[in-house]
């Protein structure tokens, strides 16, 4: 029998919602963050990205609040071995990278007997509550970004991945204190302080994989599915942070651009 591959779309991780929030981009709410943002002396600093973050959260724990027990990772967890259960393995093989190695070290503690072989990106400690984990990765941003500054990078290019989406602001607002153009390849980073990005539209794109769902729901075979690519991108780009770095954006950027925030 081939193997089965299967990817899980995790539980939104808000059981530490009181104190920081990954990023659920249905209840984002931008103008707390513009409101921030337009009430400090500048623009993106580290305290308005504090203000920003308590807020988020607040909103996040007072609208969810019944949904809120129900997450965090190890009820992610769970439902991974829900679906190793159904397929009947008795053991399952996972591949994890970015928070699916938080998730993959959980599950390993919780259900050690039950894997056959599992790849993370990195090591996780179990015993660090969030806020230890969040203070170790924001003093490796400030040290990446001294790093930068030290050695006179013109630019740097940001990743598309989870972590940083969770941490834009701090990031953002690390560049514009060391007035380092920053790209990214996710809108809501440009949003948050980010200098510009070129990315794939989300909404569009994470919309668009419930069209999958239905049909294989309607009895479609996937292997039968042709695998798509995104077809849709947007040149982003932030004209008050090019502003607060001293970087005049050429005309011909801005023309082209699908968004311009000022």
């Amino acid at each position: 029998m081939p193997p089965i591959i299967i990817r899980l779309d995790v539980r939104k991780s808000f059981s530490f919602c009181r104190k920081r929030v990954n990023d659920d981009w249905s209840i984002f709410d931008l103008s707390r963050f513009t409101k921030c943002r337009n009430e400090s002396p500048g623009i993106m600093t580290i305290d308005v990205a504090d203000i920003f973050e308590t807020e988020f959260a607040d909103e996040c724990a007072e609208k969810y609040a019944s949904f809120l027990p129900h997450m965090g990772t190890k009820n992610v967890a769970r439902d991974m071995d829900a679906v190793r259960a159904a397929l009947g393995e008795e053991k399952l093989n996972y591949v994890g990278y970015s928070y699916g190695t938080s998730i993959g070290a959980v599950y390993a503690d919780m259900f050690p007997d039950r894997i056959r072989a599992m790849v993370l990106d990195g090591g996780t400690d179990l015993s660090l509550e969030f806020e230890e984990v969040n203070l170790t990765q924001m003093v490796g941003f400030e040290r990446a970004f001294d790093a930068f500054a030290r050695e006179r990078a013109q630019a740097l290019m940001v990743a598309g991945s989870s972590t940083y989406l969770v941490y834009r602001a701090k990031i953002a607002a690390l560049a514009i204190q060391r007035k380092l153009p920053t790209m990214s390849s996710y809108r809501e980073m440009v949003e948050a302080g980010i200098l510009m990005g070129y990315a794939v539209n989300m909404a569009a794109f994470v919309g668009h994989s419930a069209g999958y769902v239905d049909r294989i729901l309607r009895g479609a075979n996937p292997a039968d599915m042709a695998i798509e690519q995104p077809t849709r991108f947007e040149l982003v780009v932030n004209a008050k942070t090019a502003s607060a770095i001293g970087l005049t954006i050429p005309s011909a950027i801005l023309q082209r651009a699908d968004d311009v925030i000022r």
